[in-house]
Formats: structure tokens, sequence, C-alpha cells
């Protein structure tokens, strides 16, 4: 099976979402699957990795939230994968045409603005991502419900939940 991850980052490693779709690719890799991610631009000469364009400094913090746009422009390229792994639901929303796109969350937000108008966006894009992915994984018990996803796994239209340790 070919599999693509969607995340914000993963080569080089530096945090614990990165070792996470590390050791994904190698749990995947050692069953005989082919493993690639798609990412932010980094320095890595790991030849499984696809990098976003390198955007200006400017763009900062932004690029968390620029990324999903680079990866709806490669559609064509993404629908060669049997399966799509969304890291963070944003990362879901730009796979939504995709049949198989499995939900991952890493359990944290980065929302400093409770009840602002972002905030409300990221709840929306996280509601919809459970709501629309085949399955969603979470790592946190807490995550799901913090943003108001209330549908039962099974249900028509609604996503499978696995908890990671459950």
């Amino acid at each position: 099976m070919r599999i693509a991850q969607l995340t914000y980052s993963y080569m080089p490693l530096f945090g614990g979402a990165d070792t996470y779709a590390h050791q994904l690719r190698r749990t995947f890799e050692d069953a005989g699957h082919e493993v690639v991610a798609y990412q932010r631009w980094a320095l890595t000469d790991d030849p499984t990795v696809h990098r976003a364009p390198r955007w200006p400094n400017r763009a900062g913090p932004k690029a968390f939230w620029l990324i999903p746009y680079w990866l709806e422009r490669r559609k064509r390229e993404l629908s060669t994968y049997d399966v799509l792994i969304g890291h963070y639901p944003q990362y879901c929303r730009a796979a939504r045409w995709h049949p198989r796109v499995v939900g991952l969350s890493h359990g944290v937000t980065w929302d400093d603005n409770p009840g602002s108008r972002a905030a409300g966006v990221k709840k929306r894009w996280a509601q919809w991502a459970f709501g629309a992915a085949r399955a969603m994984w979470q790592m946190t018990p807490s995550f799901c419900a913090k943003w108001g996803w209330t549908s039962r796994p099974g249900r028509r239209g609604s996503a499978r939940l696995h908890q990671e340790g459950g």
C-alpha cells in the first residue's frame, strides 16, 4: 500500500509529532508499505520527503496554515496514494476529496487566543475533520471533547475514533 503523511513538519526530527510520524513510517515500512511525507520546507536529504516551497520569512508561523493550500494543489499527485494520513485537522481538510483519509490529532491546538475568530475557525476545521475522516486517531482523551466533537464511532458519516493507549 502507498501511504502519504500530510503534516507541518517531519524531517529533520525536532519534536513529539515529528517523532510520531517517524514511528508510523517505520511501522508501515516494516509491514511492507511505501510511505512518504509532505511537509514544510526544511533542510533534509530524505528522498521520501516532499517539501512545500520556501516562503519568505515574513510568512513565519503562518506556514503552518499555508501548507494545506499547497497540498490542495497536489491533488493529482496525492491521488496516487492509497491512504492519506492528515496530522492535525487542517491537513485532513486539504485531503477532503480523497476516499481514505485518516486524521491524526496530536492533542495540541496551538490556540493562544480562545474565543477569537481564529479559534472559531480552528474549532470548525477540527469538527469537520473528525466527522469527515474515515478514521480519527487522538493522542489525548480531552482533545475531541474540547473541540466539541460528539459523534459516536460507527455512526454513518462520522469518523471512527481511536485513542492512544485505549
